[in-house]
């Protein structure tokens, strides 16, 4: 399959785990595993796909950590991994994602602070991460997201106050950092 560019398993009822050879498909510009019940690991194989542009993984139940290696996906656009059951921290090398443009990782068991590096996303414009149990303080390199049209964070275990960068953020429109 190696011209293979957009495969979708939106709810196809699978249960089974997302194969290490999905790394294998060069090509794919759009990988999509939405609202079944997969199961398993993110493979580190997906940092092979440096031709992806949305890399959807939703509503399974999905464990482990997000993989600490996605620095070769620079094309991506969209990151979403909400609805599952990831635990550990978001990765420092979220920051190589400097292309995102969407970023949800609502509805996991994520935990730690969010990273510094979250402030090379320069280019995002929605940024989710509610319903998890990320701490401590909102990182200031927040303010960097001047295109963040919508950043939601509530129901996590946030301390601290908002940091002062948040007035750079001219084109916020919502911002929900309730518990």
């Amino acid at each position: 399959m190696p011209k293979l560019e957009y495969l979708d398993f939106t709810e196809c009822d699978m249960s089974t785990s997302i194969p290490q050879w999905i790394g294998n498909i060069s090509a794919l510009t759009i990988l999509t595993f939405s609202g079944n019940t997969v199961t398993g690991t993110i493979p580190d194989s997906i940092n092979y796909l440096t031709m992806l542009t949305a890399l959807v993984i939703s509503g399974n139940q999905i464990n482990g950590t997000i993989p600490q290696k996605l620095n070769n996906l620079t094309a991506l656009t969209l990151l979403d991994f909400s609805s599952n059951l990831l635990s550990g921290s978001i990765p420092q090398d979220i920051g190589c994602l400097t292309s995102l443009v969407n970023l949800n990782l609502d509805s996991n068991q994520i935990s730690g602070t969010i990273p510094e590096t979250i402030g090379m996303l320069t280019n995002l414009n929605g940024l989710s991460m509610r319903i998890n149990q990320i701490s401590g303080a909102i990182p200031d390199s927040i303010g960097n997201l001047t295109k963040l049209v919508t950043l939601y964070l509530q129901t996590n275990q946030l301390s601290g106050t908002i940091p002062p960068s948040v007035s750079k953020l001219m084109s916020l429109n919502e911002m929900s950092l309730s518990h």
